[in-house]
């Protein structure tokens, strides 16, 4: 069988373009989920559309002044930083538009990843690790005890940071340590065995009777997604000075919208606790504490940084 006939087969047993009328139908579920997010979320929407904004900018700039002025090859630290935030970015715009396709707990568990990664990066810039020791991979043709070695490491270390930066040993406060426990939880309950998404389901079925393979406009669901995606893009705002070389190197213009959007996160939070939700001021206490990167006093190297 060659390709041609791979494919005549395909369209011959299930239509043109394979597409069934349900299929396209379900599409159009998905296409109308992101509508009634537009409309329904318009303050999360306008936060992040700021948020990418910024980051887009901000990676763009240093993209540039690092290859004018040679940092490309010449400075392996920077390098690294720079494409952390590189795949950052790209993490962060799929799990929003695997939300805005009508999939929240699934895009909640992509947010684990980033969530330590900028944990990660935080502890970098404090002296506490290091991009090699956190992420170091030998080469693929060593021996397979190498690669084990290596990848359990890997693990310890990332281990050893996290209870530095957020658990047992971060010197938070017990409570928000108790918080931030649950605050993980919910991202390894989707990321191991999609917990949430089962949950969810089992749930809308008991009380609505409903059920549905596609899309189906739940606040509860989506109010879970934005609250998470909101608390990693404020982490990931305070970590992008640390692309700066000098103090507010991207100038003021930049530091302006950095403070706005700084801001407007911390808002986020507050707005959050005051219903009644703990993890807003838990989150607060972490980023307080555990990033206090801001751009009249953050470099890329973390030679401004205290603590």
């Amino acid at each position: 069988m060659d390709v041609g006939e791979w494919q005549n087969r395909l369209t011959d047993t299930f239509g043109p373009g394979g597409a069934s009328d349900s299929l396209l139908r379900g599409v159009r579920q998905e296409q109308s989920y992101r509508r009634w997010v537009g409309r329904t979320w318009r303050g999360h929407n306008l936060l992040m559309r700021c948020f990418f904004s910024h980051y887009y900018e901000t990676i763009e700039v240093a993209t540039r002044d690092m290859h004018s002025e040679g940092w490309w090859r010449e400075d392996e630290a920077y390098r690294s930083l720079h494409l952390m935030h590189v795949s950052n970015f790209k993490g962060l715009r799929a799990a929003h538009n695997t939300f805005l396709s009508g999939y929240p707990l699934d895009a909640a568990g992509l947010l684990r990843d980033l969530k330590d990664r900028a944990v990660f990066l935080a502890a970098v810039a404090r002296g506490i690790t290091s991009i090699h020791d956190l992420y170091y991979v030998p080469p693929v043709n060593s021996p397979p005890e190498t690669l084990a070695e290596a990848r359990s490491q890997r693990i310890r270390e990332q281990g050893r940071v996290l209870g530095l930066m957020l658990r047992g040993r971060s010197g938070l406060p017990p409570q928000t340590v108790l918080e931030l426990e649950r605050w993980e939880q919910l991202f390894h309950f989707e990321v191991h065995g999609s917990m949430l998404t089962r949950g969810y389901t089992a749930t809308q079925m008991l009380r609505t009777k409903r059920f549905s393979l596609w899309p189906l406009p739940e606040s509860d669901e989506a109010s879970m997604y934005m609250c998470r995606e909101g608390e990693v893009a404020w982490m990931l705002t305070r970590l992008l000075p640390l692309l700066q070389t000098s103090a507010r190197a991207f100038g003021e213009e930049w530091a302006h919208r950095w403070d706005v959007l700084d801001e407007s996160f911390r808002y986020y939070s507050e707005d959050l606790g005051k219903i009644g939700k703990p993890i807003g001021y838990a989150i607060i206490e972490l980023v307080d504490r555990k990033f206090p990167f801001k751009p009249d006093t953050c470099s890329a190297d973390g030679s401004c940084v205290e603590g």
